[in-house]
């Protein structure tokens, strides 16, 4: 049960993501996703958003 429920939580993740991609709000989904992942190195985070911005 508990595995099923994190593959289902995910997949829920991965189709939100993909969705804000789509939708043009991608940066908002990296900050979340950044900061869910590592959410004590902000100045990274921040360096790595402008390059991102810079890229696309």
């Amino acid at each position: 049960m508990c595995g099923a429920g994190a593959a289902v939580g995910a997949a829920a993740a991965a189709a939100a993501a993909a969705a804000a991609a789509a939708a043009g709000s991608a940066s908002a989904s990296l900050r979340c996703w950044c900061r869910r992942r590592r959410g004590r190195r902000r100045r990274r985070r921040r360096l790595l958003l402008r390059s991102w911005r810079t890229q696309a």
